[in-house]
């Protein structure tokens, strides 16, 4: 009787809070279906962390044997041995324009539902066909400059075919901004909805281009306004219980770079630093300085790692599949129709 006492009593207030135009509907809503959830027979709010103290100490001792991972697992093994992209955390990975930001998230997403895990970006710099496209050029390895222009060589339409039977296996969610403009609070509205298929991490691309609330005030500067989101995106992974990743895009001032024109945390202007977990930059020199031995370069600056250990990393970027490696790996780019002269194979 009390759960369903509650869960009248949740309705009521989901009516009296909808007639209330002052209060955002879509916040309103997902405030409503999480008490649905919560409010369920034999439910009970408790801080004391005993016994709980050894269920936890139970998992992780289980988890260590049977090499279950409780962090996002990228692909690339120095990245997750200094950064751990955890549950409730928020990660900021940032970069110039073109330097590989949506390509990186793709990377990581894929390899998240290799490992079974379900992940959900919210596009709001390119449409989801755009996504798709470029998650198409990851997983089948071809060319995506030859796909959108419809210059595709006879082999890679062969390896596209071959693919089709295998994409329902892609377990991952994509949305952009052609319906919905994103503020954060209907963000919240539609993970909770995707829970229900399973919701392991959320990425976000990127920061500028999430709406704000409309009680935001509207003298605040860009930084104010940055910083207000990214610590509703940490109370968002907190609550939601995943990890948050957020694509932002550099501030180009050579007064916050460093000498080699490397990116510092004050290339972020403040954004979200304070309320990040930990912070990532991908740097290319091909696209301030290219030559032939750094085309195929790329650097990720860990720049703050709570629980982590900041550096260099030093990665792979094959450009025409816009696929991230591991240093130690080869590169493959499919043979466009203009140039068929690099064939390396990946590693296995």
């Amino acid at each position: 009787y009390y759960a369903r006492r509650q869960a009248i009593i949740n309705a009521q207030n989901l009516i009296e809070a909808a007639h209330d135009t002052s209060q955002d509907i879509a916040e309103t809503v997902a405030t409503a279906k999480k008490g649905m959830v919560t409010n369920v027979p034999g439910r009970k709010i408790e801080s004391a962390i005993y016994p709980e103290i050894l269920n936890v100490q139970d998992r992780v001792i289980d988890a260590t044997g049977r090499k279950i991972q409780n962090y996002i697992p990228t692909g690339l093994t120095k990245i997750d041995r200094r950064m751990n992209m955890r549950r409730g955390r928020l990660t900021i990975i940032a970069s110039d324009p073109g330097v590989g930001k949506t390509s990186f998230m793709l990377c990581v997403m894929r390899n998240m539902v290799k490992n079974g895990m379900r992940p959900v970006m919210f596009s709001l710099e390119m449409t989801r066909e755009e996504i798709i496209e470029n998650i198409i050029a990851q997983e089948v390895q071809i060319c995506h400059r030859d796909m959108v222009s419809g210059n595709l060589a006879d082999i890679d339409i062969t390896r596209m075919t071959k693919k089709a039977g295998e994409y329902k296996k892609l377990n991952l969610g994509v949305l952009d901004n052609e319906l919905m403009e994103w503020t954060v609070s209907a963000m919240r509205n539609q993970l909770i909805d995707e829970m229900e298929q399973g919701l392991d991490a959320v990425f976000i691309d990127s920061l500028g281009l999430i709406r704000p609330p409309k009680e935001a005030p509207r003298n605040e500067g860009r930084a104010v306004l940055y910083n207000t989101i990214c610590e509703d995106l940490v109370r968002l992974g907190t609550e939601l219980k995943i990890p948050v990743i957020l694509a932002h895009h550099l501030n180009k001032d050579s007064s916050k770079r460093s000498k080699d024109w490397r990116p510092t945390l004050q290339s972020l202007d403040f954004a979200g630093e304070r309320y990040a977990h930990n912070v990532g930059f991908i740097y290319r020199e091909c696209m301030i300085n290219a030559t032939e031995d750094n085309a195929d370069k790329a650097e990720f600056i860990i720049a703050k790692a709570r629980d982590g250990i900041p550096g260099t990393i030093d990665l792979l970027f094959d450009g025409p599949t816009k696929i991230f490696r591991n240093m130690d790996c080869l590169l493959y780019t499919s043979p466009s129709p203009r140039d068929r002269t690099r064939s390396r194979m990946p590693s296995s």
